[in-house]
């Protein structure tokens, strides 16, 4: 979170994980290091990079168990300014060392961001021309 967000005020976070008695499911609370509740001064884009804080989090964590080596993203730029984007790409970048990366993105400023700062092997598809009967087609990007 801190490495996207570069907020100024928040530089960690800690998560809690404690089972709910009633649902047996767990409950998750997020604080600031200094246990502080920190989504009260977060903004949209804040929130979007804490949750993919989160899900890289967990994606790390089952890296042993999950038998897929691969993770899967649709549109993770969005409400993200251009340096949070920048700053993601480069998570994105550490990221690609250790799993394969499917990114989705309508976004052309993005695409040309990954393209540009993703060193790793890369293939670029284009969904086109959608229809509800066939579907897009699919062109392969060199």
């Amino acid at each position: 979170f801190c490495r996207i967000a570069n907020h100024p005020t928040i530089r960690g976070l800690v998560m809690e994980v404690t089972e709910d008695s009633r649902t047996g499911l767990n409950f998750y609370n997020i604080k600031s290091r200094d246990g502080l509740d920190p989504t009260p001064i977060l903004s949209q884009g804040d929130l979007n990079c804490l949750a993919l804080s989160l899900f890289f989090g967990l994606a790390e964590a089952a890296e042993e168990t999950q038998p897929f080596a691969f993770l899967m993203l649709d549109d993770p730029s969005q409400s993200l300014g251009p340096e949070m984007e920048q700053r993601f790409v480069s998570v994105l970048e550490d990221m690609a060392e250790r799993r394969q990366l499917i990114i989705s993105t309508p976004y052309v400023g993005f695409k040309n961001l990954l393209m540009a700062s993703i060193t790793k092997n890369k293939d670029v598809y284009d969904f086109l021309d959608w229809t509800e009967k066939n579907g897009p087609r699919i062109v392969r990007n060199t």
